[in-house]
């Protein structure tokens, strides 16, 4: 093998290297961002669920004490 061949053989395995990294940085970056809305959504829901929560147990009839249940 010639050192020009070697040299041009390593160029293209860290030019290979260096986009799959990128691909995978890529692919991991969205999955966490996905994550993070999914968080925040949930974050959300589960705020607006207190109040509902909180008149339930405050009383044995909530949907007759609480109007706003309904």
């Amino acid at each position: 093998m010639d050192i020009n061949t070697t040299i041009n053989i390593s160029i293209l395995i860290s030019a290979c290297l260096a986009i799959l990294g990128w691909i995978v940085n890529n692919i991991l970056s969205r999955r966490h961002e996905i994550a993070k809305k999914r968080l925040d959504y949930r974050l959300e829901t589960l705020h607006s669920f207190i109040p509902v929560y909180l008149s339930l147990t405050k009383s044995q009839q909530p949907f007759i004490d609480d109007p706003e249940l309904k």
